[in-house]
């Protein structure tokens, strides 16, 4: 029987740390591979006829030989260029146009860069998303305070990590930094949300990871207090004195330092169906679906999705299983 050789997989990634574990995976299994960080990225938008491209770092990215794992986070580490956004999503669609097979393609980076878009599609599959208003300007802000019901987040569409959101409890405090002139952050894309609050009940969210559009494993993953005022409708900081490092707190990054206080979750086969049905609209390889159960009625509420999905640490002492032997399924592919 003739040996299967496999297409070479390429990760596109930004972070320097984060991706670590993935890397010593694949070489602990000699599996091919090659790194591209997104400073390396290079493509000409006349060769899409041809059959390969060179990046700067060296590698080449074939359509008969690669396959490009997408590893790159909706708000890039330390990258604030709003043309990066549609940069990146855009030599996505050119490698897929070339004929590249991408796991958590640019139709998945889409979604990732709009949590409007995520709230729509969310709901379509039978989850119930906070009452939210897309908002470009203070004027509509103000219009819209009268919708929903207090304390109201605001989010940018575009962000990560809890950076640039808002809590506001009544609708003169909201108006009272209107008047005072305070900045609001609409973030990269110039579009943010107005969003009714839900404290958790419990102190913590639930996390709902899903690969190859199977279960994977679930998280509890608290609150936390303390030195940031997380939200725990992203499970992140906004407190706007600590956001400018709001972008660099991973919880689960924060795992491996011990900090947080993770455990497994069972979810129900109704959490489950609405997260699979979720990620599958939003073409989502891998990645993971969040939301709490509200302090205040008792309902579920999904209110985030990641198409960018870490791996927790320790995974196989938490919840039992390895992740990336499960990622096997998705990578190893016959040229």
């Amino acid at each position: 029987m003739a040996e299967v050789v496999y297409r070479e997989v390429v990760v596109l990634y930004e972070h320097p740390s984060w991706f670590d574990d993935l890397f010593a995976f694949l070489e602990e299994r000699s599996i091919t591979h090659a790194r591209v960080h997104v400073s390396d990225i290079k493509y000409c938008p006349d060769m899409v006829d041809g059959s390969s491209i060179v990046m700067k770092n060296g590698v080449t990215i074939s359509r008969d030989k690669s396959l490009v794992l997408n590893r790159v986070s909706a708000v890039p580490h330390h990258i604030s260029e709003p043309s990066f956004l549609p940069y990146y999503q855009n030599f996505l669609r050119y490698l897929e146009l070339l004929g590249v097979p991408v796991v958590n393609g640019s139709a998945s980076y889409a979604v990732g860069l709009s949590k409007a878009l995520q709230y729509t599609i969310l709901q379509k599959n039978g989850a119930k998303v906070p009452r939210s208003r897309v908002v470009r300007s203070q004027e509509e802000i103000v219009d819209a305070l009268g919708d929903l019901q207090f304390p109201i987040l605001f989010k940018p569409n575009t962000g990560g990590s809890g950076a640039g959101i808002i809590r506001w409890t009544t609708r003169d405090e909201a108006e009272a930094e209107f008047s005072g002139g305070t900045h609001i952050p609409f973030g990269l894309d110039g579009v943010g949300l107005l969003q009714e609050y839900h404290r958790p009940k419990g102190g913590c969210i639930y996390r709902v990871e899903i690969l190859n559009h199977e279960f994977l494993y679930g998280l509890v993953v608290p609150v936390l207090d303390g030195s940031f005022n997380y939200c725990p409708a992203d499970g992140c900081n906004i407190d706007r004195a600590q956001q400018q490092g709001a972008f660099n707190q991973c919880p689960l990054e924060r795992k491996k330092a011990g900090a947080l206080d993770l455990t497994p979750y069972a979810p129900t086969p109704e959490e489950v169906d609405v997260s699979k049905r979720t990620l599958s609209d939003c073409s989502c390889d891998l990645g993971s679906v969040e939301f709490l159960i509200s302090e205040r009625d008792g309902e579920h509420y999904y209110f985030d999705v990641n198409p960018l999905s870490n791996f927790v640490g320790n995974a196989k002492e938490l919840v039992d299983t390895n992740p990336y032997e499960r990622l096997l399924s998705l990578i190893l592919v016959p040229q």
